[in-house]
């Protein structure tokens, strides 16, 4: 019977190293989680810095533009553009014009409301997670931040695409506005 008595108690022992080994592997998962949620949500924000950073120079051309120009310079800028055939001064200035209120809207667009998957930490709240073991709670956490990078990581990636279509756009403006330059110089 000490046998017996013995066997069980090392079974236990095992069982306990075993939850142990599996905690301390769920808790380094769930720590480089959470880094790649802070790396994700940082980068996610960067786009919106830059958009709002890319947008206060679109304000600046605009104004450096309108000192520029007068409005009759831009309204016959604008008949121009309609015209075929006529690359003249003021239909690269039009243009330039137009790209430029195209790139603002582009940016203005990307800076609407953020939408960005949260943790939802609220729900522990709902969940009796006090009653759950270690590894369980882990477990929640670690599916918790998966699904949140997952989101995060598409959503980053379609603002990136968008601000890098507004750039472009604006960048175009840009060139258009300095050939329209030029052609008043020359």
């Amino acid at each position: 019977m000490d046998q017996d008595s013995k066997h069980p108690s090392s079974q236990d022992e095992q069982k306990g190293k075993d939850n142990t080994q599996n905690s301390q592997s769920i808790a380094i998962i769930v720590e480089a989680a959470a880094k790649e949620y802070a790396r994700q949500t940082e980068t996610y924000d960067k786009v919106y810095q830059r958009a709002s950073f890319a947008l206060a120079a679109c304000g600046i051309f605009m104004a450096a533009m309108a000192r520029f120009v007068n409005a009759n310079t831009v309204l016959s800028a604008l008949r121009s553009v309609f015209v075929i055939g006529v690359l003249g001064r003021t239909f690269f200035l039009a243009t330039s014009f137009l790209m430029l209120l195209v790139s603002m809207m582009l940016f203005l667009w990307l800076l609407r409301g953020k939408r960005m998957e949260a943790l939802g930490v609220e729900l522990v709240e709902n969940l009796d997670v006090e009653k759950w073991g270690t590894i369980e709670s882990y477990r929640w956490l670690k599916d918790g931040y998966i699904k949140a990078i997952k989101s995060i990581k598409i959503n980053s990636s379609l603002k990136q695409k968008q601000y890098n279509r507004a750039l472009s756009v604006l960048l175009i403006s840009l060139v258009l506005f300095a050939i329209s330059f030029l052609l008043q110089e020359v």
